[in-house]
């Protein structure tokens, strides 16, 4: 499939915001959550929470845009030796970066329950969701292209909803307890979904979101403002709002076009191209460079919580692209040398 620039600008900006997250998040569990520097921080932080949800979208959005999968044998290889593969390397560096460091003992089993959930760092959830997406890849394949998109909308956003937020309760009355339900692909299926939609009808979606984008981006600022509300509301008064978690569903799908509306207006561009292939690679490693820099500033005693932001902030985000850009570079010096 020929590269998009709007498929590669949402990719990297969702990659940026992602980094962010875990960036903020220790402000964020320090700060006091009545003073305005809580505020300052908390508001870019959970205007970035919808980026898991994006990269499922842009998956479901590549996936569809190709051709049919014919070969499955192929595909599965492919995905294992791409993505599986790197995450498995990794979860083994975070392992041994962790035992070093002293937070970790050595145990198989320790190991493998972090390979299995994905919460060795973060991020590393969203690994576990989108195999699960990879492996039903032969049912989307059929529902996309034999039920209506309309359909397949209505039904996803139910089960999104349904699912993570009713479904537990229901079964805890029968004695049945839910786990996981944060890295279970049922609780993200509207957004595979979503992108699945897009890629059938994307000419058309293309043109209307070009032709709304101001009504996009009216809407969104709406959906923000009532998401910090309501989330902002129950950080620090404690006052929860059942409808909270409905409410950002239509947030991220809101914020989601909105990105990819703007990256309509961008034209391809190669040092695009180039930032995008670096995203997956910066999604698995940023978490070691902040883990870095973290034991770093407590070792030197930098303990003020804005210095160390902004110490984190420039580090983190240098650090992790400036070893992209080196592995990128190795990668393509090692394929022109096997070529000749």
């Amino acid at each position: 499939m020929e590269r998009k620039s709007e498929i590669s600008f949402s990719s990297v900006v969702f990659c940026l915001l992602v980094m962010f997250i875990h960036i903020a998040s220790q402000p964020i569990s320090v700060l006091n959550r009545e003073s305005f520097s809580f505020l300052a921080v908390m508001v870019p932080w959970r205007l970035s929470a919808f980026v898991v949800q994006g990269f499922l979208f842009l998956s479901a959005l590549k996936f569809f845009l190709a051709p049919p999968i014919t070969n499955y044998r192929h595909f599965y290889w492919r995905r294992f030796t791409t993505i599986v593969l790197p995450y498995v390397l990794w979860t083994v560096i975070y392992y041994f970066f962790f035992y070093f460091a002293g937070y970790y003992s050595l145990s198989l089993r320790d190991f493998l329950g972090y390979l299995l959930l994905g919460n060795i760092v973060s991020p590393f959830y969203f690994i576990i969701i989108i195999v699960q997406f990879y492996l039903l890849m032969p049912l989307w394949q059929k529902l996309f292209r034999s039920v209506p998109s309309a359909l397949l909308l209505v039904v996803a956003f139910i089960i999104t909803v349904v699912f993570p937020q009713v479904l537990p309760g229901l079964l805890a009355k029968i004695g049945i307890t839910l786990s996981y339900t944060d890295r279970m692909f049922p609780t993200y299926l509207l957004y595979w979904v979503l992108g699945g939609v897009v890629a059938l009808h994307y000419p058309a979606i293309c043109r209307f979101l070009k032709q709304r984008a101001f009504l996009i981006l009216g809407l969104w600022l709406l959906a923000a403002a009532a998401d910090l509300f309501f989330t902002y509301q129950q950080y620090v008064f404690g006052w929860y709002s059942r409808y909270l978690e409905t409410l950002h569903i239509f947030y991220c799908i809101l914020s989601i076009l909105s990105v990819f509306t703007t990256g309509l207006y961008f034209t391809a561009k190669k040092w695009l191209f180039r930032f995008d292939r670096m995203t997956f690679l910066a999604f698995l490693s940023h978490c070691l460079f902040l883990n870095i820099i973290n034991f770093t500033m407590q070792f030197f005693g930098i303990t003020d919580i804005g210095v160390s932001f902004i110490i984190r902030f420039f580090f983190v985000y240098a650090a992790t692209f400036i070893f992209c850009y080196v592995v990128q570079a190795l990668r393509q010096a090692l394929r022109q040398k096997g070529v000749n």
